[in-house]
């Protein structure tokens, strides 16, 4: 009769651990709207200002949720997200003052 010996042990092995860092998708979102809104909200603003008004909304929702939980990070898209939509609204406002003022 055979013998069954055990098998040799397992060499150590190291478990590796990956963390996913907390992202801000309402700053990210804040800064594409606020961004497409000041390009477009020159070329066509029937597009320009909802998307201005949507990069203010989230920009502030993300700057506010970045001061809350820092380790979200992102606090700087949030806020180009809100100035870049501030700055659409008030381009676009100029652009059709100066529009209807010309036009007359």
């Amino acid at each position: 009769m055979r013998s069954m010996s055990s098998p040799p042990p397992a060499p150590d092995q190291h478990q590796v651990v990956v963390v996913q860092a907390l992202g801000n998708g309402f700053g990210v979102a804040g800064f594409v709207c606020g961004l497409l809104g000041a390009i477009f909200g020159v070329i066509v603003p029937v597009f320009g200002v909802p998307l201005c008004v949507l990069g203010v909304v989230f920009g502030a929702v993300g700057l506010r949720r970045a001061n809350s939980e820092p380790a979200r990070g992102r606090k700087g898209l949030s806020l180009a997200g809100t100035i870049l939509g501030i700055l659409g609204l008030i381009l676009t406002v100029l652009w059709i003052v100066v529009f209807v003022a010309f036009s007359g």
